[in-house]
């Protein structure tokens, strides 16, 4: 009796660990947090609802670039944008990392739209890095970026966890 409460007490702890190590694996994921920005109301997590994204498409800038677009979007309006400019397309949303450049060039560039809006632009980045991976129909998006100065500074930090619906060009 006694060697069958050790083997289940076991049983139930080697199941915990396990457990409790894969959940690290996506920590961070699914929470997008602000912080340090002035404007203290933008100073939050923010967990997402849903993504989208729009596949590559030829974009026509000082060199032709093809762009992809992806947006997350939060229970509490919110929303987060970035545009993916790469030279070349496979047809589908790109994976890797990604450094933070002005429109139109190799890179992507990103605005946090707060709801309700604070102001129209959005909140700006000035530098920062993006890692998208994807297993069959699932992407982590995993977010590191500083916000401008002008933008009131601090960081965007996190990402998301799940699938993603394809949308029209907009």
């Amino acid at each position: 009796m006694k060697g069958k409460v050790v083997l289940i007490g076991s049983a139930v702890i080697m199941l915990s660990v396990f457990l409790s190590g894969c959940k690290k694996e996506n920590e961070g994921l699914n929470r997008i947090t602000v912080s340090g920005n002035t404007n203290t109301e933008y100073n939050q997590d923010y967990i997402p609802d849903g993504a989208s994204y729009v596949l590559p498409r030829i974009w026509d800038c000082a060199t032709s670039l093809y762009r992809s677009d992806i947006w997350i979007h939060f229970a509490s309006g919110s929303t987060f944008w970035m545009a993916l400019y790469l030279p070349d397309s496979e047809g589908r949303l790109p994976t890797g990392t990604f450094s933070y450049a002005p429109a139109c060039s190799e890179g992507f560039t990103a605005s946090f739209y707060y709801a309700p809006p604070k102001k129209p632009a959005g909140v700006c980045f000035s530098s920062g890095t993006v890692i998208i991976g994807r297993k069959g129909d699932v992407y982590d998006i995993k977010l590191d970026l500083e916000i401008d100065p002008d933008c009131g500074g601090g960081t965007l930090k996190g990402g998301f966890h799940g699938t993603m619906t394809v949308e029209e060009v907009r």
